[in-house]
């Protein structure tokens, strides 16, 4: 006797929402409304909708009765029949063949291992069995000029005429087409202008960066020349400079208190003052050199060179101070502190 299980899993179906196959898995049923699409112009009736669950393995008995009914067979047949059906299945499916359930749809197993169940067309609600899907063709109605006029502006005791059907997508595509053109011209526009503006900065850049930087006094000189000092007495000789650093006017006594509070403060010591440009350098050189960062200072004729530190209390300025003193002028004095 050929007994098909999987035929008569799609069967039972049509009379219940959940067919468990035992050791293998569940085929579960849910109720699915009519469908109208609009696009195609068609019509579908309420159907049921089956999906695959792997983990419903307990065996409810429901597909073996089914099957002892259908085949009058015994209980242990029917078990073993199922049995055979589920090694052949997985057999099948290993090998990334496809198992058929007639007026079901098919199963099977992907590259990850995991399973894919595509339904058929067949409609499994029994309410509504036989019925099949309809084709909805547009009903095209002509109007005059009054009735057209009279949609248009209806008066207060008729009611508007609602037409349903097919919506008309050629005007929607022309406009959407119309749309992306002027976005790519616009686009243009805007990447022609952005080109122009980088040249003209390219060509115009070191005018604008001689406007835009205002001059400073002092500077820092990052990488000075390797320029031995000619004359040592040049250091700390040169009028104009007081070895106290600059007088603070009593009117700005409290906005220094007030910098003073602040958790981090800078100092410039003066460590060489020279009528030499290059005695200055050299010495800014020796500064970068060990490790803290220098700072030219220029008043006239005279360069005077300052090692620049940050410091968070009195007790670390005293400390660096000393530090500096040692290393390159004893006579070294504050010129700045704030």
């Amino acid at each position: 006797m050929d007994i098909k299980v999987a035929d008569c899993v799609g069967e039972i179906l049509l009379h219940r929402d959940l067919v468990v196959i035992p050791e293998f898995g569940g085929f579960v049923g849910e109720p699915a409304g009519a469908e109208i699409d609009h696009v195609l112009g068609k019509v579908s009736p309420p159907s049921k909708k089956v999906t695959f669950n792997e983990h419903l393995v307990v065996n409810d008995g429901v597909l073996s009765t089914y099957l002892m009914e259908t085949y009058s067979i015994s209980k242990i047949q029917a078990d073993q029949e199922i049995q055979l059906f589920v090694q052949e299945a997985n057999l099948l499916l290993e090998q990334k063949e496809v198992v058929e359930f007639p007026k079901l749809g098919r199963l099977m197993k992907d590259f990850q291992g995991q399973f894919k169940f595509y339904q058929s067309n067949d409609n499994l609600n029994a309410d509504a069995f036989g019925l099949e899907d309809v084709q909805a063709s547009p009903i095209v109605r002509k109007t005059n000029s009054s009735e057209q006029s009279a949609l248009s502006f209806p008066s207060e005791s008729e009611e508007p005429v609602l037409k349903v059907g097919p919506v008309e997508t050629t005007g929607f595509r022309t406009n959407t087409k119309k749309k992306r053109s002027e976005n790519n011209i616009l686009l243009a526009v805007i990447l022609t202008a952005a080109l122009f503006i980088l040249f003209g900065i390219f060509l115009f850049k070191d005018e604008l960066l001689n406007q835009q930087l205002p001059d400073y006094d002092s500077q820092v000189i990052e990488d000075p020349q390797d320029v031995q000092i000619e004359d040592l007495d040049d250091n700390d000789d040169y009028e104009g400079w007081d070895d106290e650093g600059d007088i603070i006017p009593e009117e700005e006594e409290e906005v220094v208190r007030e910098k003073e509070i602040r958790q981090w403060k800078e100092a410039e010591i003066v460590v060489g003052v020279f009528g030499e440009k290059k005695n200055a350098e050299a010495l800014i050189q020796r500064i970068i050199q060990s490790g803290y960062e220098a700072v030219a200072l220029d008043r006239g004729n005279a360069t005077a060179v300052a090692v620049r530190y940050a410091f968070e209390t009195e007790a670390e300025f005293q400390t660096k101070f000393e530090q500096v003193k040692d290393q390159f002028n004893d006579k070294a004095w504050v010129y700045k502190k704030e």
